[in-house]
């Protein structure tokens, strides 16, 4: 009994020796505390400092995945250590790790380090997405996209959709690759083939992996065409209107839903710039464009549109005519800087009013004494040649001014003169004391309608090569007689010489040249109009 209780008052002892022992006293200088705000790569993590001691310079914490971290290895470093507590922000950590971490503080030559705190990273999961339904869809390409719902932990570096004939396909078959980021985006999906049916899924991927959405099925169209067509040539052209149309050969396979003529004033017409639609379906069709302006180049050609495109025709050109006070309309041809009349003129009207008519003159003697405007028909036959030869007027009727139609007139010796120096660099100006008047020894037959369907027969060198389309309307002489119809082409300038001549151009059959004569005002001669 006496010897339990010595055994007794021993371990009492003991244990009262331990009690009073004290702890290691590095470990009393610093503090580890908890680990907060876990994630896949960061941590926050408290410290205290308990006693400065002497020569403390440097704290933090220092952690590893291997247990009693130094600062040999990664910590977080802060200067000019203070009693209390502090917190310290651990980076570059991997996802589901286990950790181990420690404060620290330097003073001098030491370290005194806290006890360890143990802690585990967030686990990295794929993004989650969800496929967007298929639109769209054509022989050879199709819309899809999709929606991140959740990043899954880190940052998307990577989404779009992927796809194959296959179930299921993953980034390793064919894709499209959207910018980064999250929410819904839209994917292009291009270069597949005509007839194949495709299954398609979202996709988004973050550290974690790749995350993928539901499977989205569709089939690619046959493959078909846009249409074929056929433009027409203009059947009616005026001042501000044409008539032409297309014939459709093929529909490419779908329905034309859609045709007509497309223009512009640009050489390459589509439907985005005018056009006009005349129905649908295949075949012939004609169509009347109107709200043309005057004396204007314009383009066009025949479309048609079915459900794979819209399919073009060749383009054509033309050149809307000019419309003088009476309504006769002209065509005309830009040759360098200046456009012409390809036309004689066949007005009986001044431009100035519609009940301002010029004096027809028949009667021969009249004709022959008149120092006053007038006008008549070759042989006083209308019918024959006011189309195509127009009219012949004398200088009075020229010199008023307001022969032509607004904005045109008739030219002066220089202006015609240009005309022919276009055509013949090596021309010269006539002077009226000079016995040649020769003005250019090619330039009347590059003038001339070609052929003999109205100039006589030999009609030399005549090419029409810029499309004046000079013709023979011949001569009112200066006795009231005709003459010369279908061999000489007599044009009438503004410029005078005197009080009984002024300056014409003549261009005969049987010469390419044209001369430049200085006529008697009292001719009866045709007149080309110059635009302003």
């Amino acid at each position: 009994m006496k010897f339990n209780k010595l055994i007794m008052l021993f371990l009492l002892a003991c244990l009262a020796f331990l009690i009073s022992c004290p702890k290691d006293e590095k470990e009393m200088l610093v503090r580890t505390g908890s680990v907060t705000e876990i994630t896949i790569t960061t941590a926050k993590v408290s410290g205290e400092i308990l006693d400065l001691g002497e020569g403390a310079t440097n704290y933090g914490h220092c952690y590893s995945i291997n247990p009693n971290p130094t600062i040999a290895g990664t910590k977080t470093e802060m200067e000019n250590p203070v009693l209390g507590k502090y917190t310290s922000t651990l980076t570059g950590l991997s996802a589901s790790t286990t950790y181990y971490v420690r404060a620290y503080l330097s003073r001098g030559k030491e370290v005194v380090y806290g006890v360890d705190s143990i802690f585990t990273t967030a686990l990295n999961t794929p993004p989650s997405i969800v496929t967007t339904t298929i639109t769209e869809i054509t022989t050879n390409s199709a819309i899809s996209g999709g929606t991140i719902t959740s990043e899954g932990g880190t940052p998307v570096t990577a989404c779009g959709v992927c796809w194959n004939i296959s179930e299921n396909p993953t980034i390793f078959d064919y894709k499209t690759i959207n910018d980064k980021g999250t929410g819904s985006f839209i994917s292009n999906i291009t270069g597949i083939n005509p007839g194949i049916t495709y299954n398609v899924r979202a996709y988004a991927t973050n550290e974690g992996g790749t995350g993928y959405g539901n499977t989205e099925s569709f089939t690619t169209d046959e493959e078909w065409e846009v249409p074929t067509v056929i433009t027409e040539e203009i059947s009616i052209l005026s001042n501000n209107l044409a008539t032409c149309g297309g014939n459709i050969t093929n529909d490419g396979g779908k329905v034309v839903t859609e045709r007509g003529i497309c223009w512009s004033t640009g050489q390459t017409p589509t439907i985005n710039d005018n056009k006009k639609v005349s129905g649908d379906g295949s075949g012939s069709f004609s169509c009347t464009i109107s709200g043309l302006s005057e004396v204007t180049t314009y383009y066009y050609c025949a479309y048609a549109t079915n459900s794979v495109g819209t399919g073009y025709g060749s383009i054509i050109s033309f050149t809307t005519k000019l419309a003088d006070i009476e309504g006769n309309l002209f065509n005309s041809v830009k040759i360098g800087s200046q456009v012409w009349m390809k036309e004689n003129l066949k007005t009986i009207l001044y431009n100035d009013g519609k009940n301002n008519y010029i004096p027809l003159v028949i009667d021969i003697t009249t004709w022959a004494n008149l120092t006053t405007p007038a006008y008549c028909w070759y042989n006083n036959d209308k019918s024959t040649y006011k189309d195509t030869y127009g009219a012949l007027y004398n200088w009075w009727a020229v010199s008023t001014g307001r022969l032509c139609p607004v904005g045109w007139h008739v030219p002066t010796e220089a202006e015609w003169h240009q005309l022919v120096l276009f055509l013949d660099p090596n021309a010269i100006l006539v002077d009226v004391n000079s016995s040649d008047l020769t003005e250019s020894a090619i330039a009347g037959g590059k003038m001339k309608e070609i052929g003999t369907t109205h100039w006589s027969d030999p009609n030399i060198g005549a090419t029409n090569e810029l499309g004046f389309t000079a013709l023979p309307g011949g001569l009112c002489y200066i006795f009231g007689n005709f003459t010369e119809d279908g061999t000489i082409g007599a044009f009438w300038t503004v410029t005078e010489i005197d009080n009984s001549v002024a300056w014409a151009r003549m261009i005969y059959n049987n010469w390419s040249s044209i001369f430049s004569y200085y006529n008697p005002k009292t001719l009866g001669q045709s007149v080309r109009c110059l635009k302003d």
